[in-house]
């Protein structure tokens, strides 16, 4: 497991132990951590402030090295500079003001990535370490996820504009976005979302959960093969900056501020639902009303 922070450390976590066996120390300097990604051969990929950098954190890329002063007990340290750093892909274009900060990475298919920033989402070719395509710009991208069929969700947050006021409600971009990975053509708009989109992931049988800040604060249930939302759960009284799905279906979500609630939403059986729902009608109205009822379950 890697995981990354804004100390400017990335770890890679022994899970069987729960020890920390290395240390990537070259964000130093206030350089901060936004994303981790595991690439193959032992690779993971990096989103900073200042663009993406891949490393080698295979188990035979470092010995322990007792004589560093931040190696204890043959935890393995990279020290700045460390040819372990393979390459960095910074944004080609001009930075927006505050740097080329990379928020979200995701893993594509056929050695490429997708990469969302505080001004645009990227789609990387690894091998070539060139852009293939830039799909949308002036928004910042605060999530992006791949999909069991190869392609991939991106959630915009706040726009990046001059003339944006922090007190405006119009100031909140609510993209919510499917894409091919291969030629970049925009699949899907997934409307409904009243705050920026914070999290997305999929879910299984075809679904999505996306998850918006302020003032919405709910997440949603997507149906991607016509773009429904299936359902609206409500319940975070703040930014719900994170969602995720069980094994078993179930969906988690937290919250931040003052709440920081961690929520488990269990799916309700929408047949039961409907078959009670007929029953009922069926029971309370006339025949002739009972198909007009059931247009609406």
């Amino acid at each position: 497991l890697a995981s990354g922070s804004e100390d400017g450390t990335v770890k890679v976590w022994a899970l069987d132990s729960c020890l920390c066996v290395q240390t990537l120390l070259d964000h130093w300097g206030g350089k901060r951590v936004f994303c981790v990604a595991a690439l193959p051969e032992g690779r993971v990929i990096v989103g900073t402030d200042d663009g993406l950098e891949i490393w080698d954190v295979s188990d035979d890329a470092f010995e322990p090295d007792s004589s560093d002063d931040e190696s204890v007990d043959g935890r393995r340290t990279v020290r700045p500079f460390d040819p372990r750093l393979l390459y960095t892909l910074p944004d080609p274009r001009p930075p927006y003001p505050g740097g080329d900060q990379v928020n979200c990475v995701a893993v594509l298919p056929r050695g490429r990535v997708a990469a969302g920033g505080d001004e645009n989402l990227l789609v990387w070719d690894l091998a070539e370490r060139r852009v293939l395509h830039t799909l949308m710009e002036n928004v910042f991208v605060n999530c992006v996820a791949v999909l069991p069929n190869g392609c991939f969700v991106s959630g915009a947050g706040i726009q990046p504009n001059e003339n944006w006021d922090e007190d405006e409600e119009n100031h909140y971009a609510t993209h919510l976005k499917v894409w091919h990975p291969d030629d970049g053509r925009r699949l899907q708009s997934l409307d409904g979302h009243l705050g920026g989109v914070q999290s997305v992931a999929p879910l299984p049988d075809g679904r999505l959960v996306s998850a918006a800040s302020f003032p919405d604060n709910h997440l949603r249930v997507w149906d991607l093969a016509d773009g429904r939302c299936l359902q609206i759960l409500r319940g975070h009284a703040n930014c719900v900056s994170c969602a995720t799905a069980l094994p078993n279906g179930r969906i988690v979500s937290a919250d931040q501020y003052a709440t920081s609630t961690l929520k488990v939403w269990a799916e309700r059986d929408r047949e039961i639902e409907t078959q009670v729902a007929r029953e009922v009608a069926r029971q309370r109205a006339v025949d002739d009303v009972v198909p007009e009822i059931a247009k609406f379950i």
